[in-house]
């Protein structure tokens, strides 16, 4: 089910304090999270900004990131303006046994200071017809709970949480395997397993609970200035294996003639306990999931003209643990100018980053991955992009943007593959495949990306925003880039039509997506996905909204096998006090 994300923002004023309230939805349908925006204005990671400079349009080329993406869709904002509140609760139902409920309040508040509690569910308990054979439920429940704590201080601000997360789903998804037969897994070197039990049934779950505290610079006029994180996640799955992570970073910068010269550190440790045992169909090898830890570190000097900055340096990566590669670098030279202030910006850069495939980062990214997946470390050497913001006129701003990257053990997911054991049926394939996935890695891959996107919002109450990007993949182990899209379209709007109705539509589009099934490349469908949302203010207090999904009622699949829901709805209200 593609997931849908709709905020709801509210603006209070108490005394010196103005708080921002954001309600976020994710509709898979599996889950809403409910956070709270800071007491304080808001800081961004430090740049060099002259005073003469206004960089308006200007934004981090992270934002060009995936327009969409099937498993986090469109979002929705419905700005509520009223009364003096401080707590929020939500509730929502809809088709396939859909249910929604979120909660935040501040707990503690002053001028400097908030405690806040956000609990959330969201759960949908569905069925869903795979081919021809008799509806089977596809259920998706995720429960959310933490607390955040800020508090302002006189250069600096502490923010600080706690927070848990349970998720469950169902294993629904197509599989061709002949339940009558013995099958074996070369791979795992499993043999003689009756094949029933090879397909993965019943309700699957992770859960993360952790704790985070980071520490940053709020004067921005200060000579020195810092950011410094500290946080740890438990992680642990259905299948028993426990992850603990351990993260401290810092990034400290001073100023140094008409520049700054910095450093940026980080480590991240990864602790796993295995199961004594595992399921038969799965298998753990001595060497998975061992304990790693990833070092990087990077100085820079910013040097600052009048309408331009560059930030120049470079990054070692150092990791200790079962890795391929113990020591390795990359430049990180990145910079922006304003060649027409407020009309005009040119940005790019020359980075490079290695990433730690955790076993939390892979269940999570696909949740029907078989959990006993490890993989190497993904290796970025040269990531090197360029981009342009031109404000074509008030309310339209335009943003291309060109990226190329070199990728070291990429990896892909492909549906999981098993082998019929011998005596066989005459005409029996030799193989089929399952309803959980595997990873294949491209030792060297390389990815061209070109995003073109645009921006209106010159009619007032009218937002109107269209994201699109090409990814060219270039890969020699696989013949496709399996489940990554060649075409991706966003396309969102909301009217505010008067002070009491507000509506919402959009569009998104991914094409050019390929699967490995077996032995068999598939083309899969297209997604086509319309949405549309509406909201009306009954009271000042009290909001109530529809929401229509997969509008057109589009078949596709997220990942191969695993069918969206069709069209679908929900109805529910919005409280605060």
């Amino acid at each position: 089910m593609v997931l849908f994300l709709a905020n709801t923002s509210l603006s209070f004023s108490q005394s010196n304090v103005s708080r921002d309230v954001t309600l976020e939805r994710e509709y898979n349908p599996t889950a809403i999270d409910a956070k709270k925006i800071n007491t304080v204005p808001k800081t961004e990671e430090y740049t060099i900004d002259k005073k003469d400079i206004t960089y308006t349009i200007s934004s981090s080329p992270a934002t060009v990131d995936k327009s969409f993406n099937p498993l986090a869709t469109d979002t929705y904002k419905d700005t509520q303006l009223g009364e003096i509140k401080n707590g929020v609760f939500r509730a929502g139902i809809g088709s396939h046994w859909q249910l929604l409920g979120d909660f935040y309040y501040p707990l503690l508040q002053g001028d400097t200071y908030l405690l806040d509690l956000n609990v959330s569910h969201q759960s949908a308990w569905g069925k869903l017809k795979i081919e021809d054979n008799e509806p089977t439920r596809a259920m998706f429940a995720t429960t959310r709970a933490g607390f955040t704590f800020e508090n302002q201080f006189r250069n600096s601000r502490l923010v600080s949480g706690i927070h848990f997360l349970h998720k469950g789903f169902d294993y629904y998804g197509k599989s061709n395997i002949d339940t009558s037969l013995w099958v074996g897994d070369t791979q795992r070197e499993i043999v003689k397993i009756k094949a029933d039990s090879l397909l993965e049934s019943g309700i699957g779950s992770f859960t993360k609970a952790g704790t985070n505290f980071r520490l940053f610079s709020t004067n921005q006029q200060s000579s020195f200035q810092h950011n410094s994180n500290l946080s740890y996640q438990y992680f642990a799955s259905h299948i028993a294996v426990e992850e603990h992570n351990f993260y401290v970073g810092t990034n400290l910068s001073g100023s140094l003639e008409t520049g700054r010269i910095g450093v940026s550190v980080d480590v991240d440790n990864y602790f796993y306990r295995k199961p004594l045992e595992l399921s038969a169909n799965y298998a753990i090898k001595e060497t998975d999931f061992g304990n790693t830890s990833v070092i990087k570190l990077t100085p820079y000097y910013i040097f600052v003209g009048k309408n331009w900055d560059i930030s120049m340096g470079a990054s070692l990566f150092a990791i200790i643990g079962a890795t391929q590669r113990p020591v390795s670098g990359a430049a990180n030279i990145v910079g922006k100018a304003a060649l027409v202030p407020d009309l005009f910006y040119l940005y790019g850069g020359i980075v490079g980053d290695i990433k730690h495939n955790s076993y939390s980062s892979i269940l999570t990214e696909n949740n029907y991955v078989s959990p006993d997946v490890s993989l190497q470390d993904t290796y970025t050497p040269l990531n090197i992009y360029t981009g342009l913001k031109l404000k074509v006129m008030d309310g339209l701003l335009f943003d291309g943007y060109l990226g190329y990257k070199i990728i070291r053990d990429q990896y892909f997911f492909i549906n999981r593959t098993v082998n019929y054991v011998a005596p066989m049926p005459i005409g029996t394939p030799a193989s089929a495949y399952a309803n959980t996935f595997d990873v294949v890695t491209e030792k060297d891959a390389s990815l061209l990306s070109v995003d073109l996107s645009l921006t209106f919002d010159k009619i007032d109450g009218l937002d109107v925003s269209v994201n699109s990007r090409y990814n060219k993949w270039n890969v020699s182990q696989n013949a496709f880039a399996w489940h990554k899209p060649t075409w991706e379209i966003g396309l969102q709007t909301s009217y505010q039509i008067d002070a009491k109705w507000k509506a919402g539509i959009a569009y998104n589009y991914m094409g050019g997506r390929n699967a490995l099934v077996d032995t068999e490349v598939v083309a899969m469908n297209n997604i086509h996905d319309v949405n549309a949302t509406v909201s009306y203010k009954v009271f000042d207090w009290l909001h109530v909204f529809g929401s229509l999904r997969n509008a057109i009622n589009a078949n596709y699949d997220t990942y191969y096998g695993y069918k969206a829901f069709g069209i679908n709805g929900m109805v529910g209200a919005s409280v605060t006090f």
